[in-house]
């Protein structure tokens, strides 16, 4: 048995299109096949913007962590505020919370809200991580390759019109 951590942007119904659905359904997959299965996803941002991660009720036999108070929101506007997104103020919370639940390796779906220092904490403890893109953050910060919101991108000028674009 292999226990697996699954980091993507959540469960349905609140998200059922190809970004939720893929992890979901590989994640099914793997219960199925006698893994521990575990997710944590993105959850609420409170006035106190304190990170926590709590556990909710598990579904289809997985078990479901949402991290309250993550880094700003980037999901199709791009980054929301920089200055708290490399602020530095998880890594303990992360590292406890890998070290609490024992898993062997880790699935990222997305790079959306992705703490830089869940990644040190789970190097640090040495687990796997494995990362699967269903988005396009890695080359686009809106992630959807939308150019000035209104229309698919398809010249981006070597990157100089997505300065314009995130502007």
């Amino acid at each position: 048995m292999i226990k697996i951590l699954h980091y993507a942007l959540g469960l349905p119904p609140l998200n059922t299109e190809g970004l939720a659905k893929q992890p979901d359904d590989i994640m099914i997959r793997q219960v199925a096949n006698g893994n521990e299965v575990s997710l944590v996803y993105l959850g609420n941002i409170s006035a106190d913007r304190k990170l926590k991660i709590k556990k909710n009720k598990s579904f289809n036999n997985i078990k479901v962590y949402e991290i309250n108070n993550p880094i700003s929101a980037t999901l199709l506007n791009g980054e929301y505020d920089p200055k708290i997104s490399l602020k530095h103020m998880g890594f303990n919370i992360y590292s406890d919370f890998l070290k609490a639940i024992k898993v062997n390796i880790i699935h990222i779906h997305t790079l959306v809200n992705l703490d830089e220092e869940f990644i040190s904490a789970a190097n640090k403890i040495g687990i796997k991580i494995i990362f699967t893109s269903h988005d396009y953050l890695g080359i686009c910060s809106k992630v959807k390759f939308i150019n000035s919101g209104v229309e698919t991108c398809t010249d981006y000028g070597n990157g100089e019109k997505c300065v314009v674009c995130n502007r």
